[in-house]
């Protein structure tokens, strides 16, 4: 009797995570009608220069670099929101430098990703730190519970930092060594890209800062949005302090070392580009399928294309609704299509790609010119251009996990030069790419890259997760 009833149990428990953690996010929703008459796709154009300038990091050593300017030289607030902060010397610099902003008075709130990181007992001393401090503020979004399994899926994939509302850098970018690291790390590196938007004080005219920095509120105020701890006991309290006193030090050894990467005198108003108009695009904010806002935006806009569109998405899985969105049956303008994606040999997400190469030849008999990257390590990218003059850059993959579960965020770039200036970026990942051809094969091109090598074991773990992945796509 005893058994009978734990197993039933067990029975009942195992249906029960598999319907709310799995099964009802298979059932994708649509955009309202509402949201489409709301949301012309003309709102992101202007013929006149714009209020905001940008210019485009795609250099990891920039990257850092251009987060420890806006960090050092904040004022006022730095609101910070990211999807993964992974132990690391970079990350190790980032904590510490967000602790003298606060000790002058700055105000620092940050939101991260409750699964990427609240469950990190790693950096609890951190959390301490921050608790302690009077001008810091730290938040999870949707931290995990195991009796309530939808909480897994609604995750928080946002990556961006805003600095007194004048600055503000988005991407795709993560916190860590992988995403930031110098030119003598060894370890594995993602590339990526970022955007730094840049409004000047002396221009009244509404910035894309304002529009994020409300985005950031509602999220950082949302239901969601839950502190790790309430009170910290005494002993709690002396480790945040001496973490903090940890970072000061190690901040003061770096400054040595690597002084060339503190304190630089960067004049942003010089070195950005004029934009006609920049204008920022998200999913909404709540549990269980969202509508696919970014998706659909994203869309909207590749329909536009007279002569060109350029994809480049570290991951692919089209389902059938985003696959008719992006392969035209009908190209009436004869647009070329290029679309830039890791390789077996680059790719360091099995289920995605498996998934991906199940649709492979798809998208090469649509007319679309697929490359996939041979180079060392892999490319994390998410960025989308139209033409000569729309580019789209943040932190949406091209699959339904980005489209329809998780918060993103992208910026909609109206100008002729940041659009050159990533074609120039973008060539560069292309030359070390290979072209699909008809029969799934690579083509001989004239800059002669090889094959990357793809190991047995890789290659055959591919085909077995790629049967499975299928089953469970919408949830990658």
């Amino acid at each position: 009797m005893y058994k009978r009833i734990v197993k039933w149990f067990l029975i009942i428990v195992g249906l029960y995570l598999l319907l709310f953690g799995v099964v009802i996010f298979s059932f994708g929703k649509d955009v309202s009608q509402t949201y489409i008459n709301t949301h012309s796709v003309e709102r992101f154009y202007d013929e006149k220069i714009g209020p905001d300038r940008a210019i485009v990091i795609d250099s990891m050593e920039d990257a850092h670099s251009a987060r420890i300017h806006l960090i050092e030289n904040a004022q006022q607030s730095l609101d910070i929101s990211y999807y993964s902060v992974e132990p690391g010397h970079s990350t190790d610099v980032f904590w510490g430098l967000l602790v003298e902003p606060a000790d002058r008075g700055v105000k620092v709130r940050i939101i991260l990703d409750g699964v990427a990181n609240g469950v990190r007992s790693k950096q609890q001393d951190i959390m301490f730190m921050i608790k302690n401090h009077p001008n810091m503020e730290l938040k999870f979004y949707e931290l995990p519970n195991v009796w309530k399994p939808w909480t897994f899926n609604n995750r928080l994939h946002d990556k961006y930092i805003i600095a007194d509302h004048m600055l503000a850098i988005l991407g795709g970018r993560n916190i860590g060594d992988r995403f930031l690291a110098s030119d003598d790390y060894e370890g594995e590196r993602a590339y990526d890209r970022d955007v730094l938007v840049y409004h000047a004080n002396d221009d009244s005219r509404s910035s894309v800062i304002t529009d994020l920095s409300v985005y950031f509120n509602e999220v950082y105020d949302s239901p969601y949005a839950k502190q790790s701890m309430d009170t910290l006991s005494k002993k709690e309290q002396l480790r945040g302090r001496e973490k903090e006193q940890q970072l000061h030090t190690y901040i003061t050894e770096e400054r040595q070392q690597r002084h060339h990467r503190f304190r630089q005198q960067i004049d942003w108003k010089e070195i950005t580009l004029e934009t006609n108009k920049i204008t920022l695009i998200r999913n909404p904010i709540h549990r269980f399928n969202k509508e696919p806002w970014v998706l659909y935006e994203v869309f909207q806009l590749l329909h536009t294309a007279k002569q060109e569109i350029v994809m480049q998405s570290p991951y692919i899985v089209p389902t059938k609704k985003m696959k008719a969105g992006f392969l035209y049956e009908d190209n009436e303008h004869d647009v070329e299509m290029k679309i830039l994606t890791n390789s077996r040999g680059s790719t360091p997400n099995y289920p995605a790609f498996s998934v991906y190469l199940r649709y492979r030849d798809d998208i090469v008999a649509s007319g679309a010119q697929l490359y996939e990257y041979q180079g060392n390590h892999s490319i994390h990218t998410k960025s989308y251009m139209v033409d000569d003059d729309i580019s789209m850059i943040g932190s949406f993959n091209l699959d339904p996990r980005s489209a329809y579960l998780s918060t993103e965020t992208m910026m909609v770039i109206h100008s002729k030069e940041v659009r050159q200036q990533i074609q120039e970026l973008t060539d560069d990942y292309l030359e070390q790419s290979l072209l699909v051809d008809q029969n799934g094969a690579y083509q001989t091109l004239e800059n002669n890259i090889p094959e990357r090598p793809v190991s047995w074991f890789k290659f055959m773990v591919l085909m077995v997760v790629g049967f499975l992945g299928k089953i469970v796509a919408f949830l990658l």
